[in-house]
């Protein structure tokens, strides 16, 4: 089994109902979640908006390899109504949830779909450190 550190995060709709469902859908289809933290009130990073998020950390157990993983959590997003706009130049935008792999297990690597750690909640999000030192 394998250890995953995700963050999860929602602006729009019922954002607390969001995370809660995205929660359902990670214990379903990844696998047990062995930490969570509180639910982080933030403002938005990286791109102009008024609407504010939520935002927690888990860290779950899985049998699932890091791609298998980030298929799942595409899966999750997209059936949670998640929109992926590519036609808009800044690729943040509003979003019903949104699911990122920050860790797994101690694993560094870089490809063209997943970079692991995720190097913005690890370098330069604000919210993100204060989650992270939750999650030790």
């Amino acid at each position: 089994m394998s250890k995953a550190t995700l963050i999860l995060g929602s602006n729009l709709g019922d954002k607390i109902t969001n995370i809660n469902v995205a929660i359902s859908h990670i214990k379903i289809n990844i696998g047990l979640i062995l930490k969570k933290t509180i639910i982080h009130k933030t403002i938005p990073e990286g791109f102009n908006s008024t609407n504010n998020f939520v935002n927690l950390g888990l860290i779950v157990e899985t049998h699932l390899s890091p791609f298998s993983l980030l298929k799942e959590v595409k899966y999750i997003e997209e059936k949670m109504g998640r929109v992926y706009d590519y036609e808009i130049e800044d690729r943040y935008q509003d979003r019903i949830i949104d699911i990122d792999i920050v860790y797994f297990n101690n694993l560094s690597f870089k490809s063209n779909l997943l970079i692991v750690p995720h190097q913005m909640h690890v370098k330069s999000r604000k919210f993100s450190t204060k989650i992270l030192y939750e999650l030790q």
